[in-house]
């Protein structure tokens, strides 16, 4: 597998312990990685007309986790970044919130519990192994979008559109099978970069190909 120096390193990863990944292709627009699989502890699915709103929640769950709120009483630092898998349950467009969206957010799990994962103490929070293996290989590929500014339920859908626009005519168009689902990579720290992710998988399990 080719391997590119891609991207600057996002801030928050020169600050927090981020979830690995190897660059194979890095455009302007957008940028192509390999993400092995790892542990990472994820909410229940939260329906949301509001990405803000589901988000808030799905934080306080997990920040309630990492604080110590688990079966080891373990106290872990933030990591980065934090994902949210949108998946709209009533129409085939992932690009707008107009009807409920289902949102669950994941934190990455510090390599020091990658192991033994602590149990969340809450019943709506549970350890899960991401993404999950396609075709029996140790890695998914995901298409990449970067760019500045806070998260909205506004800019999402216009950097989503605009990362599915990027993608066509290259080898990692996306395919149009059933429901397209949108995975948001959050930075963990205010005034930083932001990520889009494109799936056709209702997982988290990252594949554009």
């Amino acid at each position: 597998m080719k391997v590119e120096r891609g991207m600057n390193c996002q801030m928050n990863c020169r600050k927090l312990e981020c979830a690995p990944y190897e660059v194979i292709e890095s455009k302007n627009e957008f940028e192509i990685r390999s993400y092995t699989d790892a542990m990472w502890v994820s909410t229940s699915p939260i329906n949301s007309t509001s990405y803000k709103n589901a988000t808030a929640k799905g934080f306080d769950i997990l920040f309630s986790y990492i604080q110590g709120n688990n079966n080891q009483a373990a106290k872990m630092n933030m990591t980065a970044p934090a994902l949210v898998n949108i998946l709209p349950l009533k129409s085939t467009e992932p690009f707008s919130f107009s009807n409920s969206s289902s949102f669950v957010v994941h934190f990455y799990i510090p390599k020091k519990y990658q192991k033994d994962p602590p149990i969340p103490s809450s019943p709506q929070a549970q350890p899960v192994n991401l993404p999950q293996k396609h075709n029996k290989k140790e890695y998914l590929i995901a298409a990449v979008r970067r760019f500045g500014g806070y998260m909205d339920d506004s800019n999402i859908p216009n950097q989503a559109l605009a990362l599915k626009k990027s993608l066509m005519g290259t080898i990692m168009k996306p395919k149009q099978v059933g429901r397209l689902c949108l995975i948001v990579l959050l930075a963990t720290i205010p005034h930083l970069r932001w990520r889009i992710v494109l799936t056709k998988s209702c997982s988290v399990s990252i594949r554009t190909n």
